[in-house]
């Protein structure tokens, strides 16, 4: 990706000067007016645009491949006891999610577990429940009070 501070940006940007910084950092434009031909204006203004193009080039053969420091020291890295720990926390939650459906499942009829299923996890309303079900809408928002009453309460967010 194209620097937009570096000088070669500004060089390329500006066709009719040549832009370079001097000693102190202060950006300088050679204009035409500072040559004694179009022609020797031309010339200089296409060294300088390779030149620069060239440097540009030179320096990012290592840099695009790498992250520099100061990003690196602001991105978030896990620790090792999270790495070591992840697989381990997971399998947990994995067995705990498991042990809670098969509470829900025994607690819950088969037709109150797949609406509930349709709309919790499927994010189905009840008109699109009993639609699919070929039952009322008021069939399904009563499957869904009496599921509400046995686990108080739940929502589709």
């Amino acid at each position: 990706m194209l620097n937009r501070n570096s000088i070669y940006f500004l060089n390329l940007r500006d066709p009719q000067a040549i832009v370079y910084t001097d000693a102190k950092g202060t950006v300088i434009r050679l204009t035409r007016e500072d040559f004694a031909s179009e022609d020797e204006f031309l010339t200089w203004k296409a060294r300088s645009d390779e030149d620069y193009r060239f440097s540009e080039k030179a320096g990012r053969s290592y840099y695009d491949k790498c992250i520099p420091v100061i990003e690196a020291i602001d991105a978030p890295l896990p620790s090792a006891e999270d790495v070591l720990l992840a697989p381990i926390l997971e399998a947990e939650r994995a067995d705990h999610q498991a042990a809670l459906l098969v509470e829900v499942k025994s607690k819950l009829t088969k037709a109150q577990y797949r609406r509930l299923w349709l709309f919790i996890v499927e994010r189905l309303d009840e008109k699109q429940i009993a639609q699919r079900e070929g039952i009322t809408q008021q069939a399904v928002s009563q499957s869904l009070v009496a599921i509400r009453k046995k686990f108080g309460g739940f929502s589709k967010n």
